[in-house]
């Protein structure tokens, strides 16, 4: 018994000095004012990170697409980096609420997002920059056949490393960047979409299909010689 009391005050006295330092410990009916550190750390790397759109050949920090229903349009990104060494990112589409102040708040990545649905083909979400390098990234957007207004969203990304929790904090903090997008849908239906999905089918494939062709003139090249010298060489026998 007295075994037993002697290790559990030494118990006791151990868990007792770990709670008496951390920064959050709250006495009963105690109340305390925590700051939250808002220090990250991929901070550094987000401050090295830019996106801008490239739409019409201009660079700018949000884009505003005016469209008909159903028709598609490209959303032009240009994702910089400054630092001297590769950073890898994560990036996604979300819906944007306007709030009473008609300030556009971006939704989370998790919730219902038929904006990111829109992006044709978006099947990439992350993606690493070279150092000291610029990558140009280019998605399609397609108005829904029924939609009309003005529709808000959102391009976030955030550094793809791991983050830590810090000592005395209650909140895990991940930076983002986020840069906003206006789709004006105006006037009547679109009804040229299958012509925008063969031009998108041959931009996607017109290296295969150039390579294709080229194989195929190759193979009536070499038919056309053959043919040519067995017609030579029956005219020889001939005389």
């Amino acid at each position: 018994m007295m075994g037993i009391f002697l290790v559990g005050i030494v118990f006791a006295e151990e868990t007792g000095s770990l709670w008496d330092t951390a920064q959050n410990y709250l006495e009963p009916g105690q109340t305390k004012t925590i700051v939250q550190d808002l220090h990250s750390d991929n901070m550094n790397d987000i401050q090295s990170v830019r996106s801008l759109f490239c739409n019409d050949n201009k660079t700018t920090r949000d884009v505003e697409l005016t469209m008909r229903p159903w028709q598609r349009k490209e959303i032009c990104m240009i994702l910089l980096n400054s630092s001297n060494t590769p950073i890898p990112i994560l990036f996604w589409f979300t819906e944007a609420i306007l709030d009473k102040d008609w300030v556009p708040n971006c939704q989370g990545e998790n919730t219902w997002n038929m904006f990111d649905k829109s992006i044709k083909n978006n099947i990439l979400s992350w993606i690493t920059i070279p150092a000291s390098w610029t990558i140009i990234q280019r998605f399609t957007y397609v108005a829904d056949k029924l939609s009309s207004g003005d529709i808000y969203g959102c391009f976030w990304f955030s550094i793809n490393k791991k983050e830590t929790l810090k000592d005395g904090n209650m909140f895990l903090i991940i930076p983002r960047k986020v840069s906003y997008i206006k789709v004006k849908i105006r006037w009547d239906v679109y009804n040229f979409g299958w012509l925008d999905d063969m031009k998108d089918v041959y931009n996607i494939n017109k290296n295969s299909i150039f390579t294709v062709i080229a194989i195929v003139l190759g193979i009536l090249i070499i038919i056309t010689i053959f043919q040519k010298d067995s017609k030579k060489d029956k005219h020889r026998k001939n005389k």
